[in-house]
């Protein structure tokens, strides 16, 4: 799970859980790096050390279900999780030898706030590989010191974006921003880059544990969250998250370093506990990806990819949608599926050698479509599957339906509210289509209804809403 190798008098500490998709901060893999650090530091050869991952990957973050198994335990026990991994961290950081962080890959999350304990951070400069803090985009917020090292050492302009949006940044955009040392262009040259450091730092340590340290932005603190607050309130927010952000910030960033992370503890645990994270975590995490490989698609039918189509006529919607295949790679040579336009954003698809079509409806547009609803009308499984793997081949969502478009009939039912209202309304028509037989999967209206109908994440979406709301 942790590979421990030594070399030069260097503990090279590899993650590297077998077991799982992807490398990832959950119970086991915690108490794994915890004891193969505790070996490597009783050890009086380790000269430094070396943090870095056995796959493509560096850390993608925390385990996502351990975080909803504890939004329903007793406070104290996600409490317990934040400060554990903070004292693990503090260990490793104020060890008294160098580290670092050898990011082969992606670091998000719970990965990078792994690498901002580190003394030093060298970034591969690999195709598709991120490095960010998207807790936000979940409803949450770092709890794993995030919060506390990022403004620490980019400073708080700097650091406020990454963690008000969650945007990811690619190896070179962290370096260039500072939240990486120095980029590798092989994975040799990112091992030859940590071992220099360490040659050349054998007592490293962090900023912020230096005597006397004092938040270097102490003084422009309040008028910099003040204006992050301000511009906030401008635009509805999908969750509570990015405020309680602030406001941990402005209680934490002038405390003494360990003092600041027990806030963040604190804070953390609210936002972790509460109900709008556990909605956006199901929904918008688990939900997307369930329903992004096609809830309802016949099983027994292989994927298949289209390889090309053929428009029975042309015109404005028809040349919209060329564009849009263009760019996942569809053209019209071998085709094997036909489209006609029946209005600006329907159109009928058929499979190369079946009569019965399907009914695609791209939400909200053709241009802007985040979902495509599938009208089923009778077709064969073959054509359905086809449908879904096109839509998929789109990078959108595939809404599977019966007798029309669903998303359709619930905007319409809002039409004349506003706000809670509004979707009390939808919701209402969503539970009277599923009584009908117009829409099987909750999960995938719940993330349709978020990305065309404008349902709040923290909601959960149309369904989810519609429960609590006694709908």
């Amino acid at each position: 799970m942790i590979d421990l190798t030594h070399q030069n008098g260097v503990a090279i500490l590899s993650w590297n859980l077998t077991g799982q998709p992807m490398n990832v901060l959950n119970d086991e893999s915690i108490a794994a790096f915890g004891q193969a650090l505790e070996a490597a530091l009783t050890d009086d050869r380790v000269r430094g050390l070396v943090i870095t991952s056995a796959r493509r990957e560096f850390i993608a973050g925390a385990d996502l279900k351990k975080i909803l198994t504890l939004n329903t335990a007793p406070p104290a026990q996600m409490l317990a999780l934040s400060q554990g991994v903070h004292g693990l961290l503090r260990r490793l950081e104020t060890c008294g030898r160098p580290v670092v962080a050898a990011l082969n890959g992606t670091a998000l999350g719970g990965g990078l706030e792994v690498a901002l304990a580190c003394h030093y951070r060298v970034v591969l400069n690999a195709p598709g590989s991120v490095l960010g803090l998207p807790e936000v985009t979940l409803g949450l917020m770092p709890g794993w010191g995030g919060t506390q090292r990022l403004p620490r050492l980019l400073g708080l302009a700097k650091a406020l974006p990454l963690l008000l949006t969650g945007t990811r940044l690619s190896p070179r955009q962290a370096c260039e921003l500072g939240l990486a040392d120095a980029l590798a262009d092989t994975p040799e040259a990112l091992l030859q880059a940590a071992f220099a450091f360490i040659d050349a730092h054998p007592a490293a340590s962090q900023p912020y544990d230096a005597p006397g340290y004092g938040f270097p932005e102490q003084q422009q603190l309040n008028t910099i969250l003040q204006e992050a607050r301000q511009q906030l309130a401008q635009a509805p927010q999908q969750s509570p998250a990015p405020m309680a952000i602030l406001d941990c910030l402005a209680e934490s960033l002038p405390q003494p370093v360990d003092a600041g992370l027990h806030t963040e503890a604190r804070y953390f645990t609210q936002l972790a506990t509460s109900r709008e994270a556990a909605h956006i975590i199901k929904t918008m995490f688990f939900g997307m990806n369930e329903a992004g490989r096609g809830i309802g698609r016949p099983a027994d039918v292989p994927r298949q990819q289209v390889n090309g189509v053929v428009f029975r006529e042309e015109n404005q919607a028809t040349a919209t949608l060329t564009k849009r295949l263009a760019q996942a790679g569809i053209g019209s040579g071998n085709a094997n599926a036909t489209l006609a336009s029946v209005e600006d954003n329907v159109f009928l698809f058929q499979e190369e050698y079946e009569n019965q079509p399907v009914t695609l409806f791209f939400q909200p547009d053709i241009q802007q479509s985040k979902v495509v609803e599938i009208v089923q009308n009778g077709a064969a499984d073959t054509t359905i599957a086809l449908a879904v793997d096109f839509v998929r081949q789109l990078r959108n969502i595939p809404l599977l339906v019966w007798g029309g478009s669903f998303l359709d009939r619930c905007r319409q039912a809002g039409e004349g509210a506003t706000g809670d209202e509004k979707f009390r309304r939808q919701a209402q028509e969503a539970m009277q289509a599923e009584n009908e037989g117009m829409i099987k999967s909750r999960t995938a209206a719940d993330v349709a209804s978020v990305l065309v109908l404008g349902f709040p994440a923290a909601t959960g979406g149309i369904f989810s809403f519609g429960q609590e709301a006694g709908s």
